[in-house]
């Protein structure tokens, strides 16, 4: 068994993320090869990763890589930034580069590392299944989904910012650290992977992994 890391942005992804990809690695059979790293590592925003030449990106798989029996590294962030060192954001551009800076610290090689954004955030993950969770409570029974709630439709990953507004304006007490985990775990992802293009790159990648960790042949992605 290999030791799956992983890195989210802040304390609601921390709470949320490990829960959904122990789902994944369930449906992708992967809990033969992989476990889940019970120590999430918060890296905050895309551009403290990238800023003064991706210094705090290294730190970062410098932590992971000293984790005993080490098989992958997953990063997830939000792709809701406008530009990023001065210029125009693109989470595509952004996942290779940093993919890119992980090969030179033995990515692909001595381990496997996959770079995933979620558009905007991952809370757009959660409008997107929306009607799946209708009626389910939030933490604590503090209060429930409304039945009568909608996703907005559109391309999600347009979606204005403030995914959390949106949740809080139609749930009222919406809080990311109790809530995000609580909606992962009864939001229907399958409705999720149609609607996403982002979520359908973080299910791969999982999937890349997985193979990877099985083969032998790591990857460092994308490319």
């Amino acid at each position: 068994m290999q030791r799956l890391v992983l890195m989210v942005e802040g304390d609601g992804d921390a709470a949320a993320v490990p829960g959904l990809v122990d789902h994944l690695l369930s449906d992708t059979r992967g809990k033969d090869i992989l476990f889940i790293d019970g120590d999430c590592i918060k890296v905050g925003s895309p551009g403290k990763l990238t800023g003064d030449d991706f210094r705090f990106w290294r730190r970062m798989l410098g932590v992971a890589q000293r984790r005993p029996e080490l098989g992958g590294v997953v990063l997830l962030l939000d792709g809701d930034a406008d530009r990023l060192q001065g210029e125009r954001f693109c989470a595509a551009t952004v996942a290779r580069r940093l993919a890119t800076v992980a090969r030179a610290a033995r990515a692909g090689e001595a381990y496997s590392v996959a770079v995933t954004f979620a558009c905007r955030e991952y809370e757009s993950w959660l409008i997107a299944g929306i009607e799946s969770a209708s009626g389910q409570p939030l933490a604590h029974a503090r209060a429930s989904v409304p039945r009568d709630v909608r996703s907005p439709g559109g391309n999600l990953e347009q979606f204005p910012r403030d995914a959390k507004g949106w949740l809080r304006e139609q749930i009222g007490e919406y809080q990311p650290t109790l809530d995000q985990p609580a909606l992962t775990r009864v939001v229907d992802f399958s409705v999720v992977e149609r609607r996403m293009r982002s979520y359908q790159r973080f299910k791969n990648s999982i999937l890349q992994i997985v193979e990877a960790v099985r083969t032998g042949r790591h990857v460092a992605t994308p490319t």
